[in-house]
């Protein structure tokens, strides 16, 4: 969630949080880790998904969601 909450633009896709990630606490997390964790965050209203891009839903406002 830290990723998507200062990212610019707010739309990243899975491997640009992956990345996001890795450089700012130094971890990798598998993307296989992630998918589950993004698909229980839509299923929450945590965040929204367009495509392939995924954004906090109080960032993706008026992005067409």
């Amino acid at each position: 969630m830290d990723v998507l909450l200062d990212c610019d633009p707010p739309w990243l896709q899975t491997g640009e949080i992956l990345d996001a990630v890795a450089r700012r606490w130094n971890h990798k997390i598998p993307a296989q880790s992630l998918r589950p964790l993004l698909s229980g965050m839509k299923r929450e209203g945590v965040i929204a998904r367009r495509g392939r891009l995924v954004a906090l839903s109080s960032r993706a406002v008026g992005k067409g969601v």
